[in-house]
């Protein structure tokens, strides 16, 4: 099992979004409406103490925020400060057009929000870098996302799970159809590089349960705080062997060969906890663990075609045979009458 994040950078995550909630409340006060501790501390979710502390650290970065008696509220001059902010480096400017590069394909969430903040925090780069920013961005080649996730509302999504806030969540089911849920939004993870997901408290089951985040088509919040259940989420986050991001099953054995062709491509892959591959003596390679689930790796090993080869444990062996032969069932014979490679033209060579 993967260890568990500190707790210390949990406090500091929650510690940072708070200080950026500080920051826009005072910023967006409508004219006449208070806004001291109390009011701070009622729209962040702590005691005044803490919003008190968040507020001295704050001017202590040189945020120059200020108590106005007279509107019962902290106040921010409108012209002639700035965010403290160190200089970049070329590398700095090489990570940030890594990150507009893959920003760039189609389908990423909240696609155009992020590249908006960072065309905003670059826009003072000096012409130096930001000519290399430019540069390097276009070298970049997006692959874009498995799906259509511009309308998922990843940035409240991330909010309420920093804050540790229930949400409600319009989720369209691909078995059970359309409906609100209430979670608790643990964590956005993304699955293969391309799948991008929600993990959440479902208190209706009573587990964690994992959401496709392109199926989320709305959401809102509830303005209830939820603690983290962290022995289920331990034992979800660090399920053994999950192969594709699908948890859940029985323990099943592995043990799997692949073909010399591919199997130095098999030792590079990071196999998750409870897999491990070795090199054999015939140029081969040997997969070999337990997994949770069949599902997973059953696809996994579907990618690699003929050149994996399920040895055991039996029940993988038995899943895979099933697969394929149901694969080869959809061959037999001559194709379906309305096959379109069928009816379409002869090609004209």
């Amino acid at each position: 099992m993967p260890a568990r994040r500190p707790r210390q950078q949990d406090d500091a995550l929650r510690r940072a979004a708070r200080l950026f909630r500080i920051v826009t409340l005072v910023f967006s006060r409508p004219p006449g409406d208070p806004l001291g501790r109390d009011e701070l501390s009622l729209e962040c979710g702590c005691d005044p103490r803490t919003v008190q502390r968040d507020l001295d650290l704050l001017r202590e970065a040189g945020v120059p925020l200020e108590y106005d008696r007279a509107a019962r509220a902290y106040a921010l001059p409108e012209k002639g400060w700035v965010l403290p902010i160190d200089p970049l480096t070329p590398q700095d400017a090489l990570a940030l057009a890594l990150i507009r590069g893959l920003l760039a394909g189609p389908g990423v969430p909240q696609r155009e929000a992020l590249l908006a903040v960072l065309d905003k925090a670059t826009a003072g780069l000096p012409p130096a870098l930001r000519a290399l920013l430019q540069d390097a961005s276009a070298a970049v080649r997006p692959a874009g996302a498995a799906r259509d996730y511009s309308h998922a509302p990843l940035d409240a999504l991330v909010q309420a799970a920093a804050a540790r806030q229930s949400v409600e969540i319009d989720y369209e089911s691909a078995t059970s159809g359309r409906s609100w849920r209430r979670v608790d939004p643990y964590a956005v993870e993304p699955r293969d590089g391309q799948f991008w997901e929600l993990h959440a408290w479902d208190p209706k089951h009573g587990q964690v349960r994992t959401f496709a985040l392109d199926r989320i088509v709305g959401m809102r919040g509830l303005g209830e705080a939820f603690t983290l259940r962290e022995a289920e989420w331990a034992a979800f986050a660090g399920a053994i062997g999950v192969i594709g991001g699908l948890r859940g099953g029985t323990e099943e054995a592995v043990d799997v060969l692949f073909a010399p062709p591919v199997a130095p491509y098999a030792l590079a892959r990071r196999w998750p906890a409870g897999l491990t591959a070795t090199p054999q003596p015939d140029g081969a390679a040997r997969l070999t663990g337990t997994v949770a689930g069949l599902d997973g790796i059953t696809a996994e090993l579907l990618r690699w075609r003929r050149h994996a080869q399920a040895l055991g444990g039996p029940a993988l062996r038995a899943r895979m045979r099933a697969e394929l032969a149901a694969m080869a069932a959809l061959y037999d014979g001559p194709p379906p009458e309305n096959d379109p490679q069928k009816n379409s033209p002869p090609d004209p060579k």
